[in-house]
This record gives structure tokens, C-alpha cells and sequence, in this order.
């Protein structure tokens, strides 16, 4: 197919027009509020009426701002499948910053427009709030958890602290979220004075809340009593890599696609406390799900003494790295140690296809090389070629070192004309996806899923 017959992701369309339609609406009832409410035109009433409106803004901006974080995070299939679990998360972390000015800008300006319309200093206005003002207290206790839970999600703190510490402090700022609500609707002029923008305000909370809990909790638990999901076998497929299989009922019913991945939450001792995201590795057969780990870590670590019949939670199956997006006849994988998972099923379900297939596959030694004799069998049916890059082995007859601009241009040279997908550590997959652009491959043909949370 030619790369310029590329259509136009109307879903996005559709998604932007949902999220900037309610915003309209909220800024729509401010201006409203702040120019014909009862109490008449506050543009014109001084100051403080000033400070207040624009406190107002930013105390609604920051709540909107909030909700849209949610459902960035709370893997809505109907928004997730249009952007990709990655992508979303990357938003809902590029958000928080600008969330959290909006909040100190809301808390600075109600303070100074009351204290100085009632002629008070600013401490004794603050701790006025806190002590007589209809749920103010609970906002302060929220913000201030606000603060306390992010805290571990600035980038270096986050580096040197478990998953679980990350988690529970995490955890916190859905409960300072929750105690900031009470105070819009009991002293929230836009609210009290405007009972239309009460009901429409509430339909928002409703409407997050109810896919929070939908996606997150229900569906997980539902698939769960539907399913039976539990391990039936570990098999290691390397010295540092396990395929776990999970197994239950009714699995032709779960539906997934090559390339995708599911949150897996194992209910045993040392392990229900996390839940992590792993490549299903293997094409849907109805029998069972598999997952191959690679020990990486604390957790992925001890995969491999997990007990068979071990209960599973399963959340998903989610991602957009699918053969959607191949769009050419040619494709070029480029995986880097277990990012081989995600494309294992997907070359299959592409050669199937009759695409013309080529991977490049950098591992350290042969040791490493994952799905060795799979890949092998696949190559002998149908036009897929494998070429190993081994980084580690000085004795390795086949091409050594690692995937750079030479190695593509020479092992591959119409990969301007494949759909490129990048798999691989996070290093590894920037320098691979810059050396592309490097060579002018357009942005549509290079596709990447990074699920790490």
C-alpha cells in the first residue's frame, strides 16, 4: 500500500471534540457566572472580585484538568485503543504540572481577594478557610496529600524507590482528589449561584468516576469469575527468561491481538501486592495466555518460583503496537533482548498475510537468544528473514555489535519503504527510532509501545 493513502485517524478527531466540548461548556458557565450572575458584573466590582474570578478559573481549570488525568490512566478501551496505553501515560504525566500551578494559583488568589476585601492578613484569611469555611479544611488535607503523593513521581525519587512505595504514595493522590470535591459544591460560587452548572459539574464527576471504577476494578473482576484465569506452566526459554502460561475457561472468549499486552496481578504471597505488564508472546489458540519475563528486577526476579494453579488477575488485553499498523507489504522489526515478545506473534500473523518480513534481532550472546528455535521454524515458512546482532561475543560468525545507521542501510536498504516497528530498553529503542529519522523515515512508519509504568 503506498505510504501517502495513510487516512487520518478520525477516532482522534472524535476524542479531541469529546474532551474540548465539556471544557467549552466549563469555561462557557465561568463567563457566564462572572458577568451576569446575581450579584452582577465582578469584572467591574474592583480588585478583589478580580482576583476571585480568576481564582474561580483556576480552581475549575485544575478539577477539568484532574478528571482528564483519570481517564488518561483508568485503560478506557474506547480512548486507549485510539491513543495507545504508552502515549496516554505519558500525557497523564505531562499534566501534572500544570494541574498543580492551577492549584497554588487557585489557593493564592482566594486568599488574597477575600483577606483583602475583609481586610485581613493573608495567614489569618488562610487559617479563617480552614477553620469556618464549608469544607475548606478537607481541600487543605487534600492538597496537602496532593503534595505528599507526588512527591515519589519526580523522575529521581522514582528511580531509587520500590514499585510498591511508588504505588501506595500514588494511591494518596486519588484520596486528596476525593477530599478536594466537597468544598466546590458547599461554598463554590459558580456552583451555588448557577444550580444548571451544579448538575453539569456533577455529571462530570459521575462520568470519570464511573469508568474509573467500570475499567479499572469491575471489568478485571468480571473477566476474572469469567475466566478462572490461573498459571498452568513455567518454561524457561532462557538462562534469564521464563514463558509463563495461564491458563482457564472459556479462552476462546478472550479476545486479544498479536502485539498486544494484559496486566497481570498474581494472588499468591510475595506477589498480589503488584500488578505489571507483560507482551503476550504467543498468537491467540483458545487453550492459553502466555507471557515470557525476563528477570529484570525484584519482581520479575521471582516469576519463575511461582506455583502452579496460582490464581491470576488479568487486566486487558491492551495496546495498539497490532498489525493495524503495517499498513506497506514490507515490514522491518528491530527488537533488542526480550523486546522480541510483542513481535513473536505478530510475525506469525503477518506472514500469514504474505508480508515480506525482515527482523533484526541485537542480543549480547547467544545465550540470550529468546524463541531461537520458533523464530528458526518460522523463517523456513514463508518470506520472513531473521538476522541476529550479537554485541557480546567476539566469536559469533553472523553480524556483531549493535543496530546502527550501517547496519540498517546495508542489511535492509528499502527500509524507507517497510512500516518499522522498535521494540527493545528504553535506550536502545531512542537510539534506534532517532538513527531512523536520521535517515528520513517518516514518523508514520515507525511504530513503538513503551507499557512500563
Amino acid at each position: 500500500m503506498n505510504l501517502m493513502n495513510r487516512r487520518p485517524s478520525l477516532p482522534k478527531v472524535r476524542f479531541f471534540l469529546v474532551l474540548s466540548t465539556p471544557l467549552v461548556a466549563v469555561i462557557g458557565f465561568w463567563l457566564f457566572n462572572s458577568v451576569q450572575g446575581p450579584i452582577g458584573n465582578l469584572w467591574e466590582q474592583g480588585r478583589p472580585s478580580i482576583l476571585l474570578v480568576i481564582g474561580r478559573l483556576m480552581g475549575l481549570l485544575a478539577a477539568y484538568g484532574i478528571m482528564i488525568q483519570i481517564l488518561a490512566v483508568a485503560r478506557v478501551r474506547w480512548i486507549e485503543q485510539v491513543f495507545g496505553f504508552d502515549r496516554l501515560t505519558r500525557f497523564h504525566r505531562l499534566l501534572g504540572p500544570p494541574i498543580f500551578s492551577f492549584i497554588i494559583a487557585h489557593i493564592i488568589l482566594l486568599i488574597f481577594s477575600v483577606s483583602e476585601k475583609m481586610e485581613m492578613s493573608w495567614y489569618s484569611q488562610s487559617v479563617d478557610f480552614f477553620k469556618n469555611w464549608g469544607h475548606v479544611d478537607l481541600a487543605y488535607w487534600g492538597v496537602g496529600l496532593f503534595v505528599v503523593g507526588l512527591i515519589p513521581s519526580i523522575p529521581w525519587v522514582r528511580r531509587r524507590i520500590p514499585y510498591e512505595v511508588w504505588y501506595f504514595f500514588h494511591l494518596l493522590l486519588y484520596v486528596g482528589i476525593g477530599l478536594t470535591i466537597f468544598h466546590q459544591f458547599s461554598i463554590g460560587g459558580d456552583f451555588t449561584l448557577n444550580q444548571t452548572f451544579e448538575y453539569f459539574w456533577a455529571g462530570l464527576y459521575i462520568f470519570v468516576g464511573a469508568h474509573l471504577v467500570y475499567f479499572r476494578f469491575w471489568l478485571i473482576i468480571r473477566n476474572y469469575f469469567r475466566h478462572r484465569f490461573f498459571v498452568e506452566d513455567i518454561v524457561p526459554e532462557t538462562f534469564d527468561v521464563n514463558s509463563i502460561y495461564i491458563t482457564g475457561k472459556k479462552l476462546e472468549k478472550f479476545q486479544f491481538k498479536p502485539g498486544q499486552f494484559i496486566i497481570v496481578r498474581f494472588c499468591c504471597t510475595g506477589f498480589w501486592q503488584e500488578a505489571h505488564p507483560f507482551s503476550l508472546s504467543q498468537t491467540p489458540n483458545g487453550k492459553h495466555l502466555r507471557i515470557s519475563v525476563k528477570n529484570l528486577g525484584s519482581f520479575s526476579g521471582r516469576l519463575g518460583k511461582l506455583k502452579k494453579g496460582t490464581a491470576v488477575f488479568v487486566d486487558g488485553p491492551h495496546g495498539v503496537f497490532t498489525e493495524k499498523k503495517a499498513f506497506n507489504n514490507k515490514v522491518l522489526f528491530i527488537a533488542g533482548g526480550i523486546g522480541i515478545t510483542p513481535f513473536r506473534p505478530l510475525i506469525e500473523v503477518l506472514m500469514n498475510k504474505g508480508k515480506d518480513i525482515c527482523l533484526l534481532y541485537a542480543i549480547r550472546n547467544r545465550e540470550g537468544f529468546v524463541f531461537e528455535n520458533e523464530l528458526k521454524d518460522l523463517a523456513t515458512k514463508g518470506n520472513f528473514r531473521m538476522i541476529p546482532i550479537l554485541s557480546d561475543e567476539p566469536s559469533w560468525p553472523g553480524e556483531k555489535g549493535f543496530v546502527d545507521k550501517e547496519k540498517i542501510i546495508r542489511l535492509v536498504p528499502d527500509a524507507a519503504q517497510r512500516d518499522i516497528f522498535v521494540c527493545g530498553p528504553p535506550p536502545m529503542m531512542k537510539g534506534v527510532i532517532g538513527t531512523l529519522r536520521s535517515m528520513d523515515v517518516r514518523s508514520s512508519q515507525i511504530h513503538y509501545e513503551n507499557f512500563a509504568f
